[in-house]
């Protein structure tokens, strides 16, 4: 990120007695895909709410419509790379532009100068790095790939290096290297980003970013139930379930 736009590094939303709280990994355009899944699952538009963690454009058919979804008050999500790609490219680097091309983001050029700003814009306003979801099981957190410090949440006034918005944004080590650390001040930290086979749990953070190989290739949602998350394919069937630690 080159410093030519301000990150928005946390956002804390309250209790929701209305309704339930789910969460899912990388969407990536699948505009359709995730309706259908939506549907499945009965999710109720006026009392649920929706948190992703990024992701939302690119690959797929419909990225402009994934990217809308941030105006929509029952739809949250933290920043990911592919959002940075854009944010990046409308700041007119050609070096950026041609990265965020050979990663999907072929799709604006379907837009005009204005309506990429205004992406950058939205982007800027609705996806922080972090979320904290705060349920009656305890405080979730939402992040895009890794969180490379001790304590959750980061504070806002942060001044983060490359390296730490590199984890935030790209990481993989966690994943790669099967850290298990345990982030304080958070029951567990979901995340996308790494591909995996089955969601799976080092530490207290929780990777569902399910390969496009494998058996559950379409979207996969979840929602917290006691001590366990709870993971859905767009059958509505239960595949998965995760415990995690106790508050």
């Amino acid at each position: 990120m080159k410093g030519h736009f301000k990150q928005l590094i946390h956002k804390f939303h309250s209790i929701n007695y209305m309704g339930k709280d789910f969460f899912i990994a990388d969407i990536h355009g699948r505009y359709d895909e995730l309706l259908v899944l939506l549907e499945s699952i009965k999710f109720n538009y006026q009392a649920d709410r929706l948190f992703a963690t990024g992701d939302l454009i690119d690959r797929g058919p419909k990225s402009h419509e994934c990217l809308n979804l941030l105006n929509e008050p029952w739809f949250f999500s933290t920043l990911g790379n592919h959002e940075n790609f854009l944010l990046e490219a409308s700041g007119g680097s050609s070096y950026w532009k041609a990265l965020w091309f050979r990663n999907g983001g072929e799709w604006s050029l379907e837009l005009t100068e204005d309506e990429i700003c205004d992406a950058a814009s939205t982007i800027l306003k609705y996806q922080p790095l972090t979320l904290t979801v705060e349920t009656q099981n305890g405080n979730l957190g939402v992040i895009h790939a890794e969180y490379p410090f001790n304590a959750w949440p980061i504070a806002q006034d942060e001044e983060l290096k490359d390296a730490n918005m590199k984890s935030i944004i790209n990481g993989r080590e966690t994943l790669e290297q099967s850290i298990e650390k345990i982030t304080r001040n958070i029951r567990c930290i979901i995340s996308g980003h790494s591909e995996v086979k089955m969601p799976i749990i080092l530490g207290n953070q929780v990777f569902m970013n399910i390969q496009p190989e494998s058996e559950y290739s379409n979207l996969t949602i979840c929602e917290i139930m006691g001590n366990e998350l709870v993971f859905y394919s767009d059958n509505n069937d239960k595949f998965k379930s995760i415990r995690i630690p106790s508050p």
